[in-house]
């Protein structure tokens, strides 16, 4: 449910790149921010108008059924209930700086894809398709993350993960090989791995609270992914002033999902070995 329900920015990310740099091509810059701008302003219109929230407020009623029905839907749920590991206090500092590292990743690595490519010598029009890719198997891991995390348990699924964002960020480091299938299973292999950004952090928010914090760990988590996209966001623009490329800045990437991966997949063997 909660890849299902993150699967927008995928979408998103497969259809507008090229759209914006047909958009340039044909007009200019100037004409794609202003495209943007008003198709944001149109969403978020549409949003305040639809979003309603409760049913009542637009002639529904709450769902409701057979007595039999409901106590159906309840077993299957508790069946898929996630199990509180009831983190340490004293670990909750580690793990947030694994959400730093991940929000950087996640966002300042999607944001400067495109620019990346470009300037290692690729064209625009190869550098949206790209990005395209990267969004679509974004959407497909959505997806999917969560039935491997729900099938494999939430160690073994954030390995996986895991493994292939470091893979994919490691191959973005080479793009100034040239190579443009390098650069294909560069993308595929990041945007499968880039997931861990909102599916990832929506589980393990959950599952490592503190016992009766819970909702305090799902903001704090998801306040140490927004500074780390923070940061992340304007940083690549300074180093490239200071190395005169981005790779410098892919490189820090590599080392922050490598060290994220190892945090989290370290703090769940150990939690898992105490419940044993």
């Amino acid at each position: 449910a909660a890849g299902i329900a993150a699967v927008g920015s995928g979408v998103a990310a497969m259809v507008l790149p090229s759209l914006v740099v047909q958009i340039i091509n044909a007009t200019s810059l100037s004409a794609a921010f202003a495209f943007e701008s008003g198709l944001a302003c149109f969403m978020g219109v549409l949003v305040f108008v639809l979003l309603r929230n409760r049913p009542e407020d637009i002639d529904r009623e709450p769902f409701s059924g057979s007595e039999k029905r409901i106590k159906k839907g309840r077993a299957k749920r508790s069946n898929r209930v996630r199990m509180n590991r009831g983190l340490p206090h004293s670990l909750l500092p580690i793990v947030f700086i694994a959400m730093v590292f991940v929000g950087c990743i996640s966002v300042g690595g999607s944001n400067y894809l495109a620019v990346l490519f470009t300037s290692e010598g690729f064209s625009t029009e190869f550098a949206a398709l790209l990005v395209a890719i990267s969004g679509a198997c974004l959407t497909f891991s959505k997806l999917f993350s969560g039935i491997v995390f729900d099938k494999a348990g939430t160690k073994l699924g954030s390995l996986i993960f895991f493994v292939l964002f470091i893979a994919g960020t490691a191959l973005l480091c080479l793009t100034d090989m040239g190579k443009t299938g390098l650069a294909g299973i560069a993308v595929v292999l990041y945007g499968l791995g880039l997931s861990l950004g909102t599916v990832g952090i929506s589980i393990w928010s959950i599952e490592l609270s503190p016992a009766g914090n819970q909702m305090q760990t799902i903001r704090n988590f998801q306040i140490a992914y927004a500074l780390g996209g923070f940061i992340f966001t304007f940083l690549p623009g300074f180093l490239t002033e200071l190395f005169g490329t981005y790779l410098v800045s892919y490189s820090i990437l590599l080392g922050m999902v490598v060290a994220s991966g190892v945090i989290i997949v370290t703090i769940y063997a150990i939690l898992d070995r105490r419940t044993l």
